[in-house]
């Protein structure tokens, strides 16, 4: 009788675990990002997301399916990189990491799509006039202070570095020059 109760007890708690995941939007357990590779979610590491604004500016970024879900990797007046994940509108698709990154430009009106985030560190010239080089070093500067706030710090960001195997050598020439000194790992 007294397992009976506690089947019922442990079947219930069950279920009403699973109804609450069914009903909150999911969150990925991790996303790449596209400047340097490192795996983060979005419930441990804290990069700022778009604001409504963005979303107003760049609708084509939403489609009846899927929504995107994005956040701030750099910024520098118009010129934003953003990076995020697919997430579905409706049950039955299937939600996705997606290749996201991307370097865009806000115009009053809008908002242009410039090209992938971690050709721009790669290759700055590519992106003239679109973007300067002044601007992509202010993003590369910019990206280094975002990634060491969302991992809260210079500990935190090399502690992902060393789980993950990632070094300052494999960074963008650019992005390492901007990184480096930002952490004792990134010396």
């Amino acid at each position: 009788m007294k397992s009976t109760a506690i089947r019922k007890l442990v079947l219930s708690i069950v279920a009403v675990a699973a109804t609450g995941a069914a009903t909150r939007p999911s969150v990925p357990v991790a996303i790449r990002d596209p400047l340097v590779g490192l795996r983060w979610s979005p419930a441990t590491t804290a990069f700022a997301p778009v604001d409504a604004d963005f979303l107003r500016r760049c609708p084509d970024l939403q489609n009846d399916n899927y929504a995107h879900q994005l956040w701030v990797l750099a910024r520098s007046g118009d010129v934003m990189v953003v990076s995020g994940r697919y997430v579905p509108r409706r049950a039955g698709l299937d939600d996705s990491e997606g290749d996201l990154g991307a370097v865009v430009r806000l115009r009053p009106d809008g908002c242009a799509l410039v090209g992938p985030a971690r050709a721009l560190f790669v290759a700055p010239a590519d992106y003239a006039p679109d973007v300067s080089g002044t601007e992509a070093q202010a993003l590369a500067t910019d990206a280094a202070d975002r990634f060491v706030a969302a991992y809260r710090g210079p500990a935190g960001l090399c502690a992902a570095m060393r789980r993950q195997g990632k070094r300052l050598s494999g960074f963008p020439a650019m992005l390492r020059a901007a990184f480096r000194g930002k952490a004792p790992c990134l010396r």
